[in-house]
């Protein structure tokens, strides 16, 4: 269940350094939010690869491509122009047990 003010923001094509940093910041926010909040953050991206905290380089071709690492965790995304990403951040005040998106 969820509970607590939902944020909805729509940007353009970013960098994917920029986009990691900007993630950072989003969380920085809410880490200190009042009241708590969900965040959707609806953008895009140039061509690159974001690894997640657990992922390695290693783990996928990195010749000539860009890689940064989020601070959150999962694994490793594939990003490029024309794709729209959708990101959703919670203050860990605002879940409560299991989220589901069946309803």
């Amino acid at each position: 269940r969820l509970a607590g003010e939902l944020l909805l923001r729509v940007d353009g094509e970013w960098g994917l350094k920029r986009a990691v940093e900007e993630e950072e910041r989003i969380i920085d926010f809410l880490r200190r939010a009042d009241p708590p909040l969900v965040f959707c953050r609806v953008w895009g991206s140039s061509f690159g690869v974001v690894l997640g905290r657990s992922s390695s380089p290693s783990d996928v071709i990195t010749d000539g491509v860009t890689v940064v690492r989020r601070c959150t965790g999962g694994g490793s995304v594939v990003h490029g122009p024309g794709n729209v990403n959708v990101s959703f951040f919670f203050s860990r005040e605002v879940y409560r047990g299991e989220l589901s998106l069946d309803g």
